[in-house]
């Protein structure tokens, strides 16, 4: 899958994978940034249980296609993107500090064959590995990140999207 060049996309990311979440999330895109791990993070909604658990089962997390075209362009710059990834209330692990179903570092779009599980043909996917011992990523920085979120912040799961409050 080729990637076209787009012109700036910070607008997109705002209105793509940000819609719902309140403005005070995107301070985590901040406090990565200072992270000596060079882990940025994107953070999206969570998309429709049913959708959610196919791209567990597959890997394969489906986007919308310009998301994940304005998501891969994000991606291509230096370090990681970490998307805090959530379901449905009773499938989402507890942490202690918030709720979470998930989390994983984005790589790249999928081809198509990596997408053959993945009914929904209205999403375009991006590949993800998530963050765990038995996957080749920097897990200690990951896990040092994720516990810096879990001490400032309370991060729950809304039916339209996630809420966040300082700790």
């Amino acid at each position: 899958m080729s990637v076209a060049h787009q012109p700036s996309c910070s607008s997109v990311i705002q209105s793509s994978l940000t819609v719902g979440i309140p403005s005070r999330f995107r301070e985590l895109e901040s406090l990565a940034s200072k992270s000596s791990s060079n882990i940025s993070i994107v953070l999206c909604r969570a998309p429709r249980a049913e959708i959610a658990e196919e791209a567990f089962n597959t890997g394969v997390w489906p986007l919308q296609a310009q998301t994940a075209r304005k998501l891969w362009e994000t991606m291509a710059t230096e370090g990681f993107v970490v998307m805090v990834i959530a379901s449905h209330a009773t499938d989402y692990t507890t942490t202690g500090r918030g709720n979470y179903l998930g989390y994983g570092v984005a790589v790249r779009p999928a081809e198509e064959s990596e997408t053959e599980n993945v009914s929904d043909s209205s999403t375009e996917a991006c590949l993800v590995h998530w963050i765990s011992k038995d996957v080749k990523v920097p897990y200690s920085a990951a896990s040092k990140l994720v516990n810096c979120l879990n001490n400032r912040y309370r991060i729950e799961l809304t039916r339209d999207g996630f809420e966040i409050d300082s700790v």
